[in-house]
């Protein structure tokens, strides 16, 4: 290949890198109130909180998710901002690794390492962006570079040694995926040269090991280690209840990422390194194992995500940094537009998965707003009633909606908990003192932090007067009959002039209340009845979706149900209705809405 050529596939290559990144940075920038939860509302909540950064459990490596946020408090920035650098700093993070594994290492592969785990490895774990392994994946990605590099300096071994020990402290299992790629890097270059990376490595991993166990050992990590030993000696895992189950997760969730590795194996068959290729089978094998005993069970989520992303690694490390770097530049370019094409891909699940989160922070808000409206600043949730897109409220439920609230400036916090928080050990007891609000899960760990005072909160930020927690649900009584309100109450729904027939919709509903009294919530829940155009009826009681929070005197509440259509084409009549559980009945409402199916 000519010099020209050369140069004109390297530079296309890159552009293509860059505009990956620049995808996943909107992507970001769009999301950065989805990417607040869990892990990531705790850590920030506390970054926010004492304006410093904050590391637990020796996750050193999250000061590289916490800097640009922190300096945007330090300078006095509003919320808005502090949230969009944090969403954003995650991919400013990885953007810069790229730039030094590429332009100061010379990896063409780098950058779709560390942009390719993140999208094609990824869908809901893109919400929690703050995960020590998806950090220390980067400097995973560093040290093989540095492996594979044709000369071994001595700056390159102090490299190696420092990143080793710096990704076994930040990531234990790290050195699982350290191990198979010192193996996969010796099948290449051979058992009896160059072995000074090798010795480099181990010493990092061991003083790593040894520092980790002696100064920072944490209870919570030694309950991990003693549940991974018990899956490991008393637990079995079938065909049936987890290989097969196990497939069908990679089949709908991992397809890109299961077709890169079969295209591996083929690789290394192409280039007849048959032995490679059935040890790189085992590996991912035997990672899948032990993912298994640290996360046994089938279920999609955000934390399913995080357990198996060592399994993303195992996948993508000898892939995109052994057998692509080997080819040339023509053809490492065309792979690098396949891979482009596969982010897009990605980005475009990760926004599907997102719509469940972007509920989440509607109905945060809605839930805000209220509170506002109400005058209430602390709200216990009934947990039996979130809705289903809550995905689980999390332990962080508390912090992520204090930072949602700080969004309006000099508007009051409200701070918003589950009753099982509540009733959670000392918790209903302590909190009845009006000065204290619960930051975290109290039982969590056992946490020492999970209570704070009000005049300890961040007065840049929150605007929290001392006040006591109440229901959201039931500062209003509810009435004995509904139906005696039949002409008081109004139900009002935007809808379609068509609809497909047996579809499901989110259909916005809108609970008036012109009434001088307030409507307690607490028995009350949406439903709907489907009559037909001539007034017989179709279906009665079609599923219950919980009135969220009291409707205020003269005020109205507006919230999302699930809306079912019958099966067969049509013109039917909606009557949307409420139903109180343990006593009030149904309202009938007398309104029946239009709706056509086809």
């Amino acid at each position: 290949m000519s010099t020209a050529a050369h140069t004109f596939y390297t530079r296309l290559n890159d552009f293509l890198t860059h505009c990956a990144f620049v995808l996943w940075a909107i992507a970001a920038v769009y999301f950065y109130q989805e990417r607040l939860y869990s892990d990531s509302a705790f850590y920030l909540g506390k970054v926010i909180h004492y304006e410093q950064f904050w590391v637990e459990l020796s996750r050193y490596v999250l000061v590289f998710s916490q800097w640009l946020p922190l300096l945007c408090v330090k300078l006095g920035a509003s919320m808005k901002v502090v949230l969009l650098a944090y969403s954003l700093g995650h991919v400013l993070f990885f953007y810069a690794m790229y730039w030094v594994g590429r332009y100061c290492w010379g990896s063409p592969m780098m950058g779709w390492f560390l942009v390719g785990s993140q999208t094609i490895g990824l869908t809901q774990g893109f919400a929690t962006p703050m995960f020590e392994l998806y950090y220390t994946a980067a400097f995973l990605g560093w040290w093989m570079v540095l492996l594979y590099q044709k000369e071994t300096t001595t700056k390159a071994l102090i490299g190696l040694g420092v990143l080793a020990a710096w990704v076994t402290l930040n990531y234990m299992l790290c050195m699982w995926l350290l191990g198979g790629m010192l193996v996969l890097h010796r099948l290449r270059v051979g058992w009896t040269t160059n072995w000074p990376p090798v010795w480099a490595t181990v010493l990092g991993m061991g003083g790593a090991f040894v520092l980790k166990q002696a100064l920072t050992h944490h209870s919570y990590e030694e309950a991990k280690m003693d549940y991974f030993v018990n899956n490991l000696l008393t637990r079995s895992y079938t065909w049936t209840d987890y290989w097969r189950p196990l497939l069908d997760i990679y089949w709908q969730h991992y397809t890109m990422l299961s077709g890169l590795a079969v295209f591996t194996v083929l690789a290394y068959g192409y280039q007849r390194r048959y032995g490679t290729a059935a040890g790189y089978v085992l590996w991912i094998l035997v990672t899948q194992y032990i993912v298994a005993l640290t996360y046994p069970h089938i279920a999609h989520s955000r934390y399913q995500e995080q357990c198996y992303f060592i399994a993303v690694m195992a996948i993508l490390l000898p892939l995109l940094l052994d057998v692509v770097p080997q080819w040339q530049r023509r053809t490492q370019t065309g792979f690098g537009a396949l891979l482009f094409g596969m982010v897009v891909i990605g980005l475009g699940h990760i926004e599907q998965e997102m719509d469940f989160f972007t509920q989440r922070v509607a109905y945060l808000h809605r839930l805000i707003a209220a509170g506002r409206d109400q005058g209430a600043h602390k709200l216990i949730i009934e947990e039996r009633h979130l809705p289903p897109f809550m995905h689980g409220p999390s332990f962080t439920f508390s912090v992520e909606s204090m930072l949602l609230s700080a969004l309006t400036p000099g508007a009051a916090t409200v701070h918003l908990i589950r009753d099982t928080e509540w009733a959670d050990g000392r918790n209903a007891q302590t909190l009845q003192d009006s000065t204290l609000y619960l930051s975290t899960f109290r039982s969590f760990y056992d946490r020492p932090d999970s209570l704070y005072h009000h005049q300890s909160a961040s007065k840049r930020y929150f605007n929290f007067p001392p006040a006591p927690y109440r229901p959201a649900r039931g500062r209003y009584s509810s009435p004995d009959s509904l139906a005696v309100l039949k002409d008081s109450l109004h139900l009002t729904a935007d809808l379609a002039p068509v609809y497909p027939a047996g579809s499901s919709t989110r259909l916005w509903v809108t609970l008036h209340n012109p009434r001088p009294q307030g409507l307690g919530a607490a028995p009350l829940h949406f439903s709907y009845h489907w009559w037909t155009e001539e007034g017989e009826l179709v279906q009665w009681d079609h599923g219950w979706t919980a009135l969220e929070v009291d409707v205020p005197p003269q005020g109205q509440h507006a919230q999302p149900m699930i809306l079912t259509f019958p099966a067969q084409p049509g013109d039917y009549r909606l009557q949307l209705d409420l139903i109180g559980e343990n006593g009030p009945g149904w309202l009938h409402h007398p309104t029946r809405l239009p709706v056509r199916l086809e």
